[in-house]
């Protein structure tokens, strides 16, 4: 084979073309914008129709040759292909979930509910059916009931993601009271 590519000068051919390609990329950075543009939109779509039609011309040729099992051939060459995608994808799943579970709106939303539902569970355990919401301080004995009991807003985990800076990068705090 070594033979082949040596008396063919398919080395050189390849690296014919693959220098030709790098230098028609640069002298189209270096080239107007709107030009670029232009060109770039023509040949994607010049692109885009005919690998649609080679990838087409591919299969019938893998269904033509293969025969009776071609099918099938095909459909786990299909499934092996898009495997990594689907682990690739199912990454960044976990990923947005995780990042989700630190979201401030996220964060927010948890400690609304389990206050309404410790303030909820406390009044139906002391009071039965009549008793009413109220919002004030849980110390002492109350602690138990209270929302934040489990949740500390300030810790690390919740907060190091994202802090507030000023033009010069200097941190700015937070004023509840002006929501600035």
């Amino acid at each position: 084979m070594e033979d082949q590519k040596v008396r063919y000068g398919i080395d050189k051919v390849v690296l014919g073309t693959s220098a030709a390609a790098v230098l028609a990329f640069i002298a189209w950075g270096l080239s107007d914008a709107a030009q670029v543009t232009r060109v770039t939109t023509a040949m994607l779509t010049w692109v885009m129709a005919n690998l649609g039609w080679l990838f087409n011309g591919i299969a019938v040729v893998i269904l033509l040759i293969g025969g009776a099992t071609a099918l099938t051939g095909l459909q786990n060459l299909v499934t092996v292909s898009a495997l990594p995608f689907a682990v690739v994808m199912i990454g960044m799943c976990v990923a947005v979930l995780r990042d989700f579970s630190t979201d401030p709106m996220m964060i927010r939303r948890e400690f609304r509910q389990q206050a309404l539902e410790n303030a909820v569970r406390e009044g139906v355990t002391e009071y039965g059916d009549d008793c009413k919401l109220a919002v004030e301080p849980a110390h002492g004995e109350a602690g138990q009931w209270a929302a934040g009991r489990d949740f500390e807003s300030t810790a690390e985990e919740y907060t190091a993601w994202y802090q507030r800076t000023d033009e010069d990068g200097e941190p700015v705090a937070y004023d509840d009271e002006t929501n600035e």
